[in-house]
């Protein structure tokens, strides 16, 4: 156990500007170790350090998948990255505010508050109250973004999907056509074939009459 915690002590922890520049590697890519000011700005406002992390438009693409489809996921994760981003940015300046007087970097003194006057209580829990306001707010907007953007995706779909049930059908009437055409010439060729053979028995019937 001690080993373990051994080495993941060995990996440096990173500030929310490093974390943004890093790529991922890929669906495995392990979560990001933060620094505790930067991993304790994400918990408040529970925001996983992976969703920070670079993506490219490529790493979006799947088999058979729809390049618009890609773009779209694609515009939409660097969107909500953006805004998380700047979002935890904010919280850790706020924090790195309120630590700067205390000897604790991690967290606001729970003593400090504790001993404060009732007016600065009241101050704290109204301003608490708006930021948890504004935070809900936030989150409703993206949400209903992000509905908005799945509705987008499952119209793209269907879509797609009535495109190529036409296209089958298309190709159905086409093969059906063309069946019925060739069914058409053959018969048409039977015809003379037909007409052809009784020509030449007529013909071979009026030799024998004038012999």
């Amino acid at each position: 156990m001690v080993e373990a915690n051994t080495s993941i002590d060995k990996i440096p922890a990173l500030t929310l500007d490093e974390v943004f520049v890093k790529k991922a590697t890929g669906p495995q890519t392990p979560n990001p170790r933060l620094t505790p000011l930067s991993k304790k700005a994400c918990k408040i406002h529970g925001i996983d350090p992976i969703v920070l992390l670079h993506r490219d438009h490529a790493s979006f693409g799947e088999s058979n998948l729809d390049p618009e489809i890609q773009t779209m996921r694609y515009e939409a994760y660097s969107f909500t990255r953006d805004k998380l981003f700047s979002l935890a940015k904010q919280e850790r300046s706020k924090l790195l505010a309120n630590c700067n007087t205390s000897q604790d970097s991690v967290s606001v003194s729970v003593a400090s508050i504790v001993s404060s006057n009732s007016g600065r209580e009241a101050t704290l829990i109204e301003n608490e109250k708006k930021r948890l306001e504004k935070m809900a707010a936030r989150q409703k907007k993206e949400l209903l973004r992000l509905l908005s953007f799945e509705k987008k995706s499952q119209d793209i779909m269907a879509k797609m999907q009535t495109r190529a049930e036409e296209q089958k059908k298309k190709e159905a009437r086409a093969r059906h056509d063309k069946r019925r055409r060739e069914l058409h010439a053959a018969e048409q060729a039977r015809q003379r074939e037909l007409r052809r053979k009784l020509e030449e028995e007529k013909q071979e019937h009026l030799r024998r009459i004038a012999l």
